[in-house]
């Protein structure tokens, strides 16, 4: 007798849902870079891939650095995470000390986030990006506004 073929078939409905989740994701990435966020302040830095250490006895953040919701988030973002880095912060630490950087309205925002999405940077960035970046938005239509005089 002769060699038994394996023939697979693909339901024509797992092929498109595989070519949605393709297109979902490019979606996705366009959004993210469209909002400023690139993949520095994604990949939190290059901090996520660093050992775990305790925060040191007396680390502050000054009150210069806290964010109030009229910087740039992006700006903001770069510069906080300069800022943990130099103090050899993890993943976890840079997650727990965030809130102590804002102030104001901006802290009474976070506090009403679900907690669960406070526990993983790249969700926490997309909830403050997607909250605070109108605040770029308003910085191009003034400085425009400004031009036109």
């Amino acid at each position: 007798m002769g060699k038994e073929e394996k023939i697979m078939y693909f339901d024509k409905t797992t092929v498109e849902v595989e070519e949605l989740k393709e297109k979902v994701g490019r979606i996705h990435a366009a959004l993210m870079k469209s909002q400023g966020i690139d993949d520095y302040i994604f990949s939190m830095g290059g901090i996520a891939s660093e050992p775990v250490i305790q925060l040191p006895s007396k680390f502050s953040i000054p009150k210069t650095d806290m964010f109030t919701g009229i910087e740039d988030p992006n700006q903001y973002l770069l510069q906080y995470l300069s800022f943990v880095k130099m103090d050899g912060l993890n993943e976890q630490q840079v997650l727990y000390v965030f809130p102590l950087s804002l102030s104001g309205i901006v802290a009474g925002w976070y506090y009403t986030l679900d907690v669960e999405k406070t526990k993983v940077w790249k969700e926490l960035i997309k909830l403050f990006m997607k909250q605070f970046s109108y605040n770029t938005m308003v910085d191009v239509m003034i400085k425009d506004l400004e031009t036109m005089q």
